[in-house]
């Protein structure tokens, strides 16, 4: 068998695929060198596949013992009672604080609300176990502010965050929430307290009760820095997968699998007696979440063991890929099985790669609808196998993992006086608990079957007495002392093929004999909710009205059976189950159900068939089903009663709409202080998306080129990064300048408009309050009257153009006005900035110096007539970002800024690495925009963005996109 080894580095583990790096626990100054899991590549062979499976349960024995890590310390982070959740959290749900559906639709609100949202949601793919919530992406940059800064700026502020935790909370199924930050993030504004990223974040997370935090990125986080030490312990910070994949792109060994870029997205957890966040110190086994890399590769290649850290080989042997191909195995999940990866890219079409992933490692799954602002939608196809995997991994949870903590009572709210909010564990009373680094493997992955195309996994435990026939619920305590322990097995399928699999076999002998089963035996189809052989027939494992009660569709039968650990799961899926049924027709039960699995035993050999890109589970055991397996059986029978062809698979983007742009009234003579921009016939209009670093990953490539990113103008059918049109432009002015302080205090004071009293947040924030009606003025003795006026929203710029018998200018009017000449036909040269195509350092005068302190400020309008443009319209470029369109798709409201800035925050460990910065880009071209997603119109209003106005003339009609 291969194996390999990699060079580890203290403060930094190594950028190698299949790898776990660790270092000394008291010191974290030295690091041991720990080998590679054997890889491989798909197994027929019994024989092999047996001494492949010994020599991985050595390399994990060996690894465990060279850590300095014991799994059945009670500090052992996996033994924390108030941290079980996190082993069991199997869908992991992102969204943007900025999305429409979630955001306050009022200013000043703590409204902020995922009800409406969850709810559809969890019809489509059961139970939400945690919600992460971001906001800086992607508009951290555009001034000084951090992202914790935009996040107290939010209507409602902390909170309002606060108050949406506990909305989650108090569900019928409860919902922990996360926060989504960027450990990179330290080019902006420090905090005032002097307080490093990982105190603030912790300060933040713990008094805003909040479950935990995903970071992203975090790979880049300097381990060493003295600001990111841990206040809560005093030693060094360390994260999940803090390797060098994340600061290059690698190129496999493999030359079959595509070149991809190794990032992480790594998760942290709160517990409730600590300010401080889990991932220190020192090795990848202490962190108990991680979240696997979002990639997309060869999905025919399969590695048998792979780290969340990377996306790509590059030393493993051929064969090895992304973490998200379902052949592959978590290497961290492998050494710890209470750890809880989950897989997920944000940008694929298709999710299904990453749920079967998911599914044959006993992991989570991570859904993003919203990625930053751009809609990605969840198809219908991967909802419903989402929901069916998902539901069975959480039913069947005691047997995915080795050890489970001792964790408390059901429906407990929140922690002792702290406020902490604290999961149910769902499945408490499994006989299950920490075991030894000696401990015999409980998980045979990748067991070799007749078909190379399909992925088994088998896992293995001590039987939970949920579901035997000896649990009684009106006495659980009796069923306890009578029932004997007994070991229980549960095989899940995967075919990530586009190919139907029928009559694959799986000689089930070797697996039986590694758990010692007797003889008699019920085997169930848990995937379909149907019995293979050894029971009773379904319907009469269950309550005899069970069906009746659950005829309506919506659980509410449920509602009236014993509590037990696992009825609200149970509820939440008899919720769904109709979306299970393609939401067609009552819920009943169906003795035959056609879920696209279907599995049947002679002798040693089970014979299966599997639809295309499908998933199944059988579960083995000596016990006679009790109520609540029955239970479960009869809504999975309804949940699977349809195959995954019988749901849409189209990928479709999602529609926005321009806010529509009012016709001024036409200007007889050329206004004071505007230009007269000349009318073109057959202007070639083209701009595309100035995306953050993040958007040129190559997982993101096929996203950012293809149909929904960035905006869609009306004569287009869809949005899309890059648009292109021929238009004829009629006559009009815009302003030489952009509005500067003195003009705005000439209409506040003129109108008495006062943003502030509806709407205050950030509102002129750099102007003081002059009148006790609140109306503000300038800090004349700083010089700002004729610098540009900033910290508005693009509400206050229309009220002020409208104030002055004008309108903002449409991105085309805007960026023809910089490319104008004046020349026939087209009127332009289509130059690249105002003053021609050179760069702004190479044309002396042409743009501010550019800064990156909360002192920089956008300088006079007027100081740098080099850059003007071949109309003379000044301070089109690197002064301050100018409004221009609005756009909504329902999702996500946004506004088109052109121009850029002076400002520019630096990434300091990007420009180390040669990468682009992850921070908005000051300075862009004529040919670029920027699409900045807000929360309400507030969220625009920035110390670096401005505005300026136009109308039209009396000779032509205004043109109006």
């Amino acid at each position: 068998m291969a194996t390999g080894t990699l060079t580890c580095r203290c403060l930094q583990l190594a950028a190698t695929l299949l790898a776990v790096a660790v270092c000394d626990s008291t010191a974290a100054a030295a690091c041991q060198q720990v080998g590679l899991p054997p890889s491989v590549t798909p197994l027929t062979d019994a024989a092999q596949y047996e001494s492949w499976l010994a020599n991985l349960t050595t390399w994990r024995s060996s690894t465990v013992q060279s850590l300095p890590y014991d799994p059945s310390s009670a500090a052992a982070w996996y033994n924390y009672p108030e941290l079980s959740w996190m082993s069991m959290a199997y869908l992991q749900l992102h969204v943007m604080l900025f999305d429409a559906r979630i955001a306050p639709q009022t200013s000043h609100s703590l409204n902020f609300t995922l009800a409406a949202y969850l709810d559809a949601m969890e019809l489509r793919v059961g139970p939400v176990d945690t919600v992460v919530a971001w906001v800086a992406l992607p508009n951290v940059g555009i001034d000084w502010r951090s992202q914790f800064e935009l996040l107290r700026n939010m209507p409602g502020g902390l909170d309002g965050l606060w108050y949406l935790g506990q909305q989650l909370a108090a569900r019928p199924y409860p919902v922990l929430l996360m926060l989504g930050l960027l450990p990179w993030d330290t080019g902006t504004q420090a905090e005032a307290s002097g307080q490093g990223f990982v105190s603030t974040a912790g300060e933040l997370l713990y008094n805003c009760t909040l479950g935990g935090a995903v970071f992203r990125d975090a790979a880049y986080v300097p381990p060493a820095a003295a600001s990111y030490n841990n206040t809560g312990t005093g030693q060094a910070w360390y994260g999940v997968a803090q390797t060098d994949a994340a600061l290059q792109y690698e190129q496999p060994a493999d030359a079959s699998v595509p070149t991809t870029l190794a990032y992480t997205l790594s998760t942290y957890a709160m517990p409730s007696s600590r300010g401080d966040i889990i991932g220190s110190p020192c090795t990848a086994a202490h962190s108990a979440w991680s979240e696997e890399s979002g990639t997309q590769s060869n999905p025919s290649s399969r590695s048998v063991v792979s780290s969340e850290s990377a996306a790509a080989a590059t030393t493993a042997s051929p064969g090895s890929v992304s973490a998200a191909a379902p052949g592959s195995v978590s290497a961290y999940r492998w050494l710890e099985r209470r750890h809880m990866p989950v897989f997920g890219d944000p940008w694929a079409r298709s999710r299904a790669q990453d749920v079967l992933a998911a599914f044959t490692n006993g992991g989570g799954v991570g859904l993003w609808e919203n990625v930053w602002g751009f809609f990605n939608q969840l198809t219908d196809a991967d909802a419903a196998l989402a929901l069916r995997t998902t539901a069975v991994l959480r039913f069947m949870a005691p047997l995915l993992q080795q050890q489970l903590p001792q964790a408390e009572e059901p429906r407990a709210a929140y922690a002792r006086a702290t406020r902490r909010l604290r999961r149910r564990p769902e499945f408490s009373d499994s006989p299950l608990a920490a075991g030894s680094t000696e401990e015999a493997s409980t998980w045979a992955p990748s067991l070799p079957s007749s078909s190379a195309a399909v992925v088994v996994s088998e896992f293995f435990a001590l039987c939970p007495e949920y579901l035997s026939a000896a649990t009684a619920p009106h006495n659980p305590e009796a069923s306890r002392a009578a029932a004997a322990p007994a070991n229980c097995t549960l095989f899940v399928f995967a075919n990530p093929s586009a190919a139907q699999q029928t009559g694959v076999t799986l000689n089930v002998s070797a697996a039986l004999g590694r758990v010692a089963l007797p003889l008699d035996l019920h085997w169930l189809d848990v995937y379909s909710g149907l019995v293979i052989s050894g029971a009773a027939p379904v319907q009469q494992l269950r309550d005899a009205d069970l069906v009746q009660q659950l005829r309506g569709g919506l659980g509410g039968g449920l509602d009236s059976l014993p509590e037990s650990p696992r009825s609200a799961l149970l509820r939440s899926l008899a919720r769904a189950q109709v979306a299970g049924r393609g939401g067609a027709g009552s819920a009943h039960l169906l003795s035959t159900p056609n879920s696209g699995f279907s599995a049947s035993l002679a002798a040693d050999i089970l014979t299966f068939s599997m639809e295309p890109g499908g998933a199944g589970a059988v579960l083995v055991t000596p016990n006679s089903p009790g109520a609540e397996l029955a239970e479960f059986l009869t809504i999975m029978n309804n949940i699977s009663a349809l195959p995954l062809a019988s749901f849409s698979a189209a990928w479709y983007p999602r529609n926005q709409t321009m806010a529509p742009v009012p016709t001024p009234p036409g200007a007889v003579a050329q206004p004071p202080g505007m230009a007269l921009v000349p009318g073109a016939i057959g202007y070639a209009f083209t701009v595309a998306a100035a995306l953050p670093e993040m958007f040129g990953r190559p997982d993101a490539v096929a996203a950012a080129a293809g149909p929904g990113v960035d905006v869609q103008y009306p004569w287009e059918a869809m949005p899309a990064a890059s648009h292109a049109a021929v238009l004829d432009i009629a006559p009009y002015y815009i302003d030489t300048h952009p509005v500067t302080n003195a003009d705005y205090q000439g209409f506040a004071w003129a109108t008495g408009y006062n943003s502030s009293g509806t709407n205050p947040t950030n509102y002129l924030r750099h102007w003081t309050v002059a009148l006790p009606n609140g109306t503000r003025t300038y800090n004349a003795s700083n010089g700002d009257g004729p610098r540009p006026v900033t910290w508005v929203s693009r509400a206050d710029a229309q009220v002020f153009c409208g104030w002055a018998g004008k309108r903002l200018p449409t991105e085309v009017e805007w960026q023809f006005a910089a490319q104008a000449t004046g020349a026939p036909g087209p009127g332009t040269d289509y130059r690249l900035n105002p003053w021609g195509n050179q760069s702004c350092a190479a044309v002396p005068g042409a743009c501010p110096p550019q800064g990156s302190t909360p002192a920089t400020l956008p300088p006079p309008v007027g100081q740098f007539p080099a850059g003007n443009s071949a109309l003379g319209i000044a301070d089109l470029a690197g002064s301050v970002w100018q409004i221009t369109d609005a756009f909504s798709d329902g999702a996500t409201n946004a506004v088109v800024l052109r121009g850029g800035s002076l400002y520019q925050a630096q990434d300091a460990l990007s420009a180390a690495a040669g990468l682009p910065s992850r921070y908005v880009q000051g300075q862009i071209d004529l040919n670029h925009h920027l699409r900045v997603p807000l929360v309400d119109d507030s969220t625009l209003r920035s110390a670096f963005v401005g505005f300026r106005c136009m109308t039209g003339t009396a000779f032509a009609a205004d043109h109006s996109m």
